[in-house]
């Protein structure tokens, strides 16, 4: 990621060879979106995410959509945290310090970068199965209930943290990229870096198609599943208006709960189909363009879109609990009950 991220990318043959944006340009881009707006939006996020974890502890796991929630908050703040630290990776007074025995932006990209792009592809994984698993709530309620316990919900959920690891750490245990030392003329010793081998060409091919498969088969499924869940909430609410609550028993009506859990889930599938479009986008540009990736041509084109990316991501991962505040009134009581109890506890 950036520009000069170590010296194994700088020393590539057709590094920056045929640039579509200046360097001052993508700087300002890095400057504004690295320093600025990414970790104000991790740090709100960060907060945000910590207050859905414990209202969802606190309404209880026992509900499936209740441990998918609070599994979702789980993911978007360990993918904040992480994110937040490949941030002040790159920045310039931490890169310029001397006598450092690491390159802060080189070792950033590896050990933060690559697993902030784990958990959010995780994030992506869960949303999508969540608004599924609501759309086939709607379709076939009883069901869907009866087949989807809280035991089987986590089975899955943690089906969907595997497949991610496998899909998103391909470069890395493949050994294409490692950390290593490498001598530094300047410090006249070795320093700790990012190392990329022979082979790394080649596999990041493979990375780049399955990263591009799995993001297009995930937003495929997610409209087409946000789809079906609008048009079965407006079929169900015509049927319950022509019917009359009195001829629908409990089970077979729409509750109030479950219309606004329907809505809220819609909304987050927009929210992230929408913040998610910059990495998709650069998914499909590593495989099309050649020379489409940060230590190739277009390298400082990849970084823009590389860092609008992150920052899209970080508003989607920070935007849960304002939907959930302003669409749940159970959410609304369940986290003024958690802020008052913290409230509380600071007193003493």
């Amino acid at each position: 990621m950036a520009t000069n991220i170590s010296s194994a990318l700088k020393d590539s043959p057709d590094f920056g060879e045929n640039q579509l944006v200046s360097d001052e340009v993508t700087e300002v881009f890095l400057r504004v979106l690295n320093d600025v707006a990414a970790p104000v939006f991790s740090l709100f996020g960060i907060v945000a995410n910590i207050m859905n974890i414990l209202v969802y502890i606190k309404l209880g796991v026992k509900d499936p959509s209740n441990l998918s929630f609070l599994t979702l908050a789980l993911s978007d703040l360990c993918g904040l945290c992480i994110g937040l630290v490949f941030e002040i990776s790159c920045y310039p007074w931490l890169n310029s310090i001397p006598d450092l025995t690491f390159e802060p932006m080189s070792v950033g990209y590896l050990v933060a970068a690559w697993p902030r792009a784990y958990f959010s592809r995780v994030t992506c994984c869960i949303t999508v199965f969540i608004t599924v698993e609501r759309c086939l709530c709607i379709a076939f309620p009883l069901k869907v209930k009866a087949i989807l316990t809280s035991t089987r919900t986590l089975l899955i959920l943690l089906a969907l943290f595997a497949v991610s690891f496998l899909v998103n750490f391909v470069s890395i245990y493949t050994g294409a990229l490692y950390l290593t030392f490498r001598f530094n003329p300047a410090q006249n010793r070795s320093i700790l870096v990012m190392g990329i081998s022979d082979t790394y060409d080649n596999i990041n091919v493979v990375n780049g198609t399955l990263n591009t498969a799995t993001f297009v088969f995930l937003f495929a499924v997610l409209i087409t599943s946000a789809s079906i869940l609008t048009i079965e909430l407006k079929r169900k609410t015509k049927w319950r208006r022509e019917l009359g609550t009195v001829h629908l028993s409990k089970f077979q009506a729409l509750s109030k709960r479950d219309k606004s859990v329907s809505v809220t889930i819609a909304i987050l599938a927009f929210v992230l189909t929408l913040t998610y479009l910059p990495f998709t986008a650069i998914c499909i540009g590593d495989i099309v363009i050649d020379g489409f990736y940060t230590h190739r041509n277009y390298s400082n084109f990849y970084d823009i879109m590389f860092m609008i990316s992150l920052t899209f991501e970080c508003v989607n991962s920070s935007s849960s609990l304002l939907v959930y505040y302003k669409m749940s009134s159970q959410y609304r009581k369940t986290f003024k009950l958690v802020v008052s109890c913290i409230g509380h506890f600071q007193q003493f």
